[in-house]
């Protein structure tokens, strides 16, 4: 798939609608398929700061084909990534104490 500087524009203001930093992001956690919900047309929830962008419904369609370039019908990649190595950046605010019996999540 190759693409013009317009067509990356459009792609990069959803990312940044979406609040997608990495490829990890996207994928589900084996590397094999791209998460559901990257395939809707809310803002991503990461909490991180990203510039405003409010894209149409047209450029988040695009988005959309460009996941499906990258996959089949049931979003499985052609091109597995693998399992994660390191922690996703969506993870880092939930923590587990030392005997691993509690769960905290942090909201500051």
């Amino acid at each position: 798939m190759s693409l013009d500087d317009k067509q990356l524009a459009t792609l990069n203001r959803v990312r940044c609608y979406k609040k997608v930093l990495f490829l990890s992001v996207i994928i589900h956690c084996d590397g094999t398929i791209i998460l559901p919900f990257m395939m809707n047309f809310s803002e991503g929830s990461l909490p991180l700061e990203f510039p405003l962008e409010k894209p149409t419904n047209i450029y988040i369609e695009y988005w959309h084909s460009a996941l499906h370039a990258l996959s089949s019908a049931g979003l499985q990649l052609q091109n597995c990534f693998g399992a994660y190595t390191n922690h996703s950046v969506s993870n880092r605010n939930w923590f587990i104490s030392e005997d691993q019996n509690c769960v905290y999540h942090s909201i500051l």
